[in-house]
């Protein structure tokens, strides 16, 4: 060891405290709560918080919108703890990475919640990784079963994460941005929790309200059964 080295203890205990650090600057509740005091929000607001990270970031905006939190929609992957801040929030707990019955409940629950909104309302979505999996409503002759198959054979298929949303978007009422149609002419304020490398927004839960801003390009062959559903 050279004069100006540090001791082995001190370089472990340094990377732990630089990764708790990390950890925490990018933790869902924080992010949500610093942006939204940074940048308030009018009231009333009706939270949509659907990915692995949605309990944290609902509890981040509920710290700092208090009582202008009016009602809230929760959608996280099963086994997750419930989220408790208070009155009117509802929870469903849905299946990732491939989705189930939970996740085709979870996509009625959020046009439910969205249409029975008051008009005077403002939508605060809150999307974090998962989403893709855990809400869907198919299109039109793709039940569960085709759903299950589809995305069970994208997990193996090698695809790209920009590859494998666009497949997932072609069976998809909600997915590539055909969400906002549903959200109408009601303001609504959008933030994301990226898990993707380039941070697309139409990429991130296969892009509920926004479509790719980047080409997907050729997709790759997809076998027959997979092609005849598209």
């Amino acid at each position: 060891m050279n004069e100006h080295s540090m001791p082995t203890a001190q370089v472990r205990e340094l990377l732990d405290a630089l990764f708790r650090v990390a950890l925490a600057r990018v933790h869902g509740q924080a992010c949500v709560r610093d942006y939204l005091q940074a940048n308030p929000l009018p009231g009333p607001v009706a939270a949509v918080a659907i990915g692995k990270a949605a309990a944290a970031m609902l509890s981040g905006a509920a710290e700092v919108l208090q009582e202008s939190l009016v009602s809230g929609l929760v959608i996280s992957p099963a086994g997750q703890a419930d989220v408790d801040v208070g009155a009117n929030i509802t929870h469903f707990f849905a299946e990732h990475p491939v989705p189930g019955p939970g996740s085709l409940a979870a996509g009625a629950g959020l046009l439910a919640f969205i249409n029975e909104l008051p008009a005077n309302c403002r939508l605060l979505f809150l999307i974090s990784g998962g989403t893709s999996s855990l809400v869907e409503v198919p299109v039109e002759g793709v039940g569960l079963p085709e759903l299950e198959r589809v995305n069970r054979w994208l997990l193996g298929s090698g695809f790209d994460i920009a590859q494998t949303n666009r497949v997932r978007t072609l069976l998809s009422r909600i997915k590539g941005g055909q969400l906002r149609a549903f959200v109408g002419e009601r303001e609504a304020c959008v933030l994301l929790l990226s898990d993707v490398p380039t941070n697309d927004v139409g990429i991130i839960g296969s892009g509920l309200l926004y479509p790719a801003t980047q080409p997907v390009g050729v997709l790759p062959d997809l076998p027959g059964w997979l092609s005849s559903l598209l």
